[in-house]
């Protein structure tokens, strides 16, 4: 069995990358590669701005989430191979049985564990990979792992070190709010889901700095008769089935790119149409149908200055519901835009990001802007250790809250958490290890 150090096509929270592991061969034409990551940090969390009484700063370990792969590659014939990847998210923080959420029943083991991560297999061939399976898609595109290749460059966040609370790419530029009944805002995580389910896709070949992907599935969220986000009967007995079946909706996912000279730019689009199952009529007047796109650009300085900027438009069809009934008023709409800026000289590397959506339609105060102050040290070509500082700030009527967090103002049960007009202040010790 020959050992060796191997480059393979590896799909992560954060997007479809090359992940450097150990790799070995397996008869004559297989090779199977074993990577993955920690990424683990001492944080301190505050809410500010609230009206709840009894807040206090949470203090903890955290891992959001740390990823083992497994992959492989089969030749077929020249040019041609098939190709598999399992990805499975665990947490070096807490035990699998610990539970997730306050208020909540669903466990670790439940929102993590084997091939929970990306996981698909497929034929890949000078006209680009074909792979059938789970897969991220959207709200990955702009962040920036170009610290471990600079095919992975992109205009976006460009942290060495992993904090899922803290990125803006969550908790402004994914996240798309509706208003329901009395006024009350929802977040919607992620525009298009995490692990995308029963996904086809396809990614070209790189030509000349050049890529791009297309994806389409029938149900992203995987269980075919449900309406996403609510459990049926949650407000009384108001759960009543929506007029579509599993064969309407469908999402589509469409992206090009470019990385050279020190040049990165992006485009991304997604149309998601919700399958039919159960919604609650207490909420919404219909599906949450999505359209959103995505513009991108960056330039590196040889100097080791990058700055970038990313521009988010998210619509969500019948977002927007009256007071009284819930009778539509609209779609939910809002802009939002991030300019990071990061420095690099030796092994060190600092960045600033400024993130601030805009008013969700007509509502007003119904924005809210974050400042992420980051420095991070290599103490290897593959692991990294930083000081993360970041502060959400919601306007008037404004309710993003940060992802994955284990205090009351992140993502607890009932959703939402919390009041309008909270502030998030987390500030965090945190490593990063590539293996």
């Amino acid at each position: 069995m020959k050992i060796r150090f191997a480059v393979v096509a590896a799909a992560t929270a954060f997007a479809t990358l090359p992940s450097w592991g150990q790799g070995f061969q397996v008869g004559a034409a297989t090779n199977v590669t074993i990577s993955g990551f920690l990424g683990v940090g001492v944080k301190s969390a505050s809410i500010g701005d609230s009206t709840r009484p009894g807040l206090s700063t949470e203090k903890r370990v955290d891992d959001n989430t740390s990823r083992l792969y497994i992959s492989g590659n089969t030749k077929i014939t020249d040019g041609w191979s098939a190709v598999w990847f399992i990805g499975s998210r665990f947490t070096a923080d807490v035990r699998p049985g610990d539970q997730v959420l306050t208020g909540n029943t669903l466990t670790v083991s439940q929102a993590s564990g084997w091939a929970d991560d990306d996981t698909y297999a497929g034929i890949s061939s000078p006209y680009g990979t074909l792979t059938f399976g789970k897969s991220s898609f959207y709200w990955s595109d702009t962040i920036s792992l170009g610290h471990l290749s600079p095919a992975l460059d992109a205009p976006g966040e460009s942290y060495r070190i992993w904090d899922a609370n803290g990125l803006g790419t969550f908790n402004i530029l994914d996240q798309a709010p509706s208003i329901a009944k009395g006024g009350l805002l929802l977040n919607n995580y992620t525009l298009g889901i995490t692990r995308s389910r029963n996904v086809i896709r396809w990614n070209s070949v790189n030509y000349s700095g050049f890529d791009a992907s297309l994806a389409w599935t029938k149900n992203a969220v995987g269980g075919e008769l449900w309406y996403p986000g609510l459990t049926p009967g949650v407000i009384g007995t108001a759960a009543t089935t929506y007029g579509k079946n599993y064969e309407d909706g469908g999402t589509t996912y469409a992206r090009v790119r470019y990385n050279g000279n020190g040049i990165s730019l992006l485009a991304s689009y997604l149309d998601q149409k919700i399958q039919g199952g159960v919604y609650n009529a207490n909420f919404y007047t219909g599906a949450l149908n999505t359209k959103a796109y995505r513009l991108g650009a960056s330039y590196k300085l040889p100097l080791g200055l990058k700055v970038g900027v990313v521009f988010d438009s998210t619509e969500i069809e019948n977002g927007v519901s009256a007071a009284a009934y819930g009778a539509s008023l609209g779609s939910a709409k809002r802009t939002a835009f991030e300019v990071p800026i990061s420095y690099a000289w030796g092994d060190h590397m600092a960045h600033v990001t400024y993130g601030k959506s805009g008013n969700v339609s007509s509502a007003s105060d119904t924005g809210a802007n974050q400042l992420n102050l980051v420095y991070d040290y290599a103490l290897t070509k593959r692991a990294f250790i930083g000081l993360y500082y970041t502060h959400l700030k919601n306007d008037k009527n404004g309710h993003y809250a940060p992802f994955l967090t284990g205090y009351s103002f992140g993502a607890t049960n009932p959703n939402p958490a919390g009041t309008n007009g909270e502030s998030w202040t987390q500030i965090g010790l945190n490593l990063q290890y590539w293996f």
